[in-house]
């Protein structure tokens, strides 16, 4: 891989909250032979090999512009009690608390954790490396590393530009793009990492992040599906609108009006040169004003929200209409819209950029991220039992719901700040939505 400059994940970059986890269990008793701490090095490295992306550390130009800079860095590796069924929480909680190093890395970190009947192997990126695919193709090729089985031959990371169907920017949109640019190039200020150290604690201090996990399995997992099949709506349509439905009963501030729903989509497939199975960030998203009718059936309004996503989805304007927007925009001021939007720069056209983008001036609602149904991957020596997936916190969502199927179990997991809504609150959302879904 060769020195390569930052895109649209620019907007990630400073982001104070945005990092993507992911955690697989093995049951002890499945677990064929004792690795050493070498063997998992070994591992890593090889993975390594295969997404050159997670060797990377960034490198600030004089002008503003973020490049990856290939080799300058290495996966970090930790090994850790994992007595307590709680440990790979704590170790995320407080990597996730910290700033990643850009310059330097590592910006991709590995825990283990070792018990007597279980081991947990969690791992936590920055989002300018990789989507939720992107991290789950890490975890499941350091696994296959791990039992002797990965090709490790570097996979290419294309261009998020290079689309089968290419879409022009709106004349508006460009002519606001351009608008932006000239205020931005007047009045910029170079971020420095000590700059955003100083803005990550800030954020951190004011929005507290709180986690709440869930799960559906067995029958109550099969009589879901099968509801969703018989009434002609797909599982993420019910997944939404459920979580509509018991945010507007749960919080005051959302009963009545609408709710704005942002959801994420894989353009993986959608590229000259798929992505299927490399590190990198490939996903687009839209955003539509959703209500739940408490006078309709469920599948009525689980239908009315599905219908908004795909028509706003199936436009393709719409569809990359962010992507087509950052691209145009300089790199610098796609950084600070964030910084700004939360309170860490006053720039005039950071800001305006930062409300255009949903980071702030409108009220808060859900976002999804739902990677549908997922192998967790076949080992010879080990067999995992569970993947949970941790989204990013976005901060300018409510709540953030991380929603992965893998071994016959739909897991669910909520990110929020603390100063919007409380733990009680957003424990309330999550069983008052399983619950409409369990009466499908």
């Amino acid at each position: 891989m060769e020195k390569r400059k930052m895109g649209g994940e620019r907007l990630f970059f400073r982001s104070p909250n945005i990092n993507v986890c992911f955690k697989a269990r093995i049951a002890r008793n499945a677990l064929r032979g004792n690795f050493s701490r070498d063997d998992f090095r070994l591992a890593l490295d090889a993975a390594t090999s295969r997404h050159p992306l997670t060797s990377c550390a960034v490198h600030l130009d004089s002008e503003g512009g973020a490049w990856y800079l290939p080799g300058k860095s290495k996966i970090g590796l930790g090994f850790f009690d994992g007595s307590s069924p709680e440990a790979w929480l704590e170790w995320y909680e407080k990597t996730d608390g910290a700033p990643f190093d850009f310059e330097n890395g590592p910006l991709v970190k590995v825990g283990v954790f070792r018990s007597g009947d279980s081991m947990d192997i969690a791992v936590i990126g920055h989002h300018i490396l990789g989507d939720g695919i992107g991290y789950l193709n890490l975890l499941r090729d350091a696994l296959s590393a791990l039992d002797g089985k990965l090709d490790a031959t570097a996979q290419i990371v294309p261009e998020r530009a290079g689309r089968k169907k290419k879409t022009r920017i709106s004349f508006l949109p460009a002519l606001f793009a351009k608008s932006l640019n000239r205020s931005w190039r007047k009045t910029a200020k170079i971020f420095s990492h000590d700059d955003y150290a100083k803005f990550f604690e800030n954020y951190r201090q004011g929005n507290p992040p709180g986690m709440y996990l869930g799960l559906l399995e067995g029958s109550k997992l099969a009589e879901l599906l099968a509801a969703c099949k018989k009434l002609g709506v797909t599982v993420n349509e019910a997944i939404s609108a459920a979580f509509v439905a018991a945010l507007q009963s749960a919080d005051p501030r959302y009963a009545t009006g609408q709710t704005w729903l942002g959801c994420a989509a894989s353009i993986r497939g959608e590229l000259e040169m798929p992505a299927h199975d490399c590190m990198g960030n490939f996903v687009t998203g839209i955003a539509v004003q959703a209500h739940y009718d408490g006078s309709k059936p469920f599948a009525e309004n689980a239908k009315a929200i599905g219908l908004k996503l795909r028509e706003k989805l199936a436009d393709q304007k719409s569809r990359y209409l962010a992507m087509n927007f950052l691209g145009m925009l300089d790199s610098g001021l796609i950084e600070s819209a964030v910084i700004a939007a939360h309170g860490g720069s006053d720039n005039r056209a950071s800001k305006k950029l930062g409300e255009l983008l949903g980071e702030c001036g409108r009220e808060k609602g859900i976002g999804v991220s739902n990677l549908g149904k997922q192998s967790a991957g076949e080992y010879e020596n080990f067999t995992v039992s569970e993947i949970t997936f941790v989204p990013p916190a976005f901060p300018a969502n409510l709540i953030n719901i991380g929603v992965m199927t893998a071994r016959e179990q739909m897991r669910f997991c909520l990110r929020y700040s603390r100063s919007n809504i409380s733990d009680e609150a957003v424990r309330m959302v999550y069983l008052e939505a399983v619950e409409l879904l369990a009466r499908l």
